[in-house]
């Protein structure tokens, strides 16, 4: 997601305000508000495809939100993760933004949003604790799937090729090349679960 910061100086409840007003899509963190801009093809099509794969492998127990739905992560913190997996099937969740630890977050990354990506927001989901972090580089191929042990993140990095053997979808022998593939179909799914 690329984000640019348009403000230093709101408080929580102005930032609310702003959100509810203006319909904006942006992020909150400790007093900086970051714009939301439109994502890149490539980033909506693996954004798509994570959400099918995840609905598909992990809907039946929990419940599978993207961006624009935010993550409350402090009481001065709201953030737009790209995808959420949360461990709540609930037929509704919070209005805006859940207040909880999600089981899983998904940051697709860009260029101008690699720094916050990879450091701030891996920075502010270990605090949290969440117990997996996925970032998808999209300019070298690569996902790195961030798994919570002994209060640290331990990285696997996974290309085009190989399988996800690690996490919630480690029983799945999902091929990372779904990940990057144009477009992720039921027939696809079939290929899947015939591997």
């Amino acid at each position: 997601m690329d984000s640019i910061v348009i403000g230093e100086s709101l408080t929580t409840d102005e930032f609310m305000n702003l959100r509810e007003c203006a319909n904006l899509h942006i992020e909150y963190d400790e007093g900086r508000v970051f714009n939301v801009v439109p994502v890149s093809g490539a980033h909506a099509s693996v954004q798509t495809n994570l959400v099918f794969i995840f609905n598909l492998f992990l809907g039946s127990r929990n419940t599978v939100v993207s961006e624009p739905y935010g993550l409350k992560t402090g009481a001065d913190s709201y953030l737009l993760p790209d995808i959420q997996v949360i461990e709540d099937n609930r037929t509704e969740l919070p209005d805006y933004y859940y207040d909880g630890v999600p089981r899983l977050i998904v940051e697709i990354m860009s260029k101008s949003s690699r720094k916050r990506d990879s450091v701030d927001k891996l920075r502010k989901y270990l605090k949290l604790r969440v117990p997996e972090y996925w970032t998808v580089d999209l300019a070298n191929q690569r996902l790195d799937v961030n798994i919570l042990e002994d209060r640290k993140y331990v990285c696997h990095t996974f290309v085009p090729g190989e399988t996800v053997d690690c996490g919630m979808l480690q029983e799945f022998n999902l091929q990372t090349e779904y990940i990057f593939k144009g477009r992720v179909t039921f027939e696809t799914f079939r290929d899947i679960m015939d591997k």
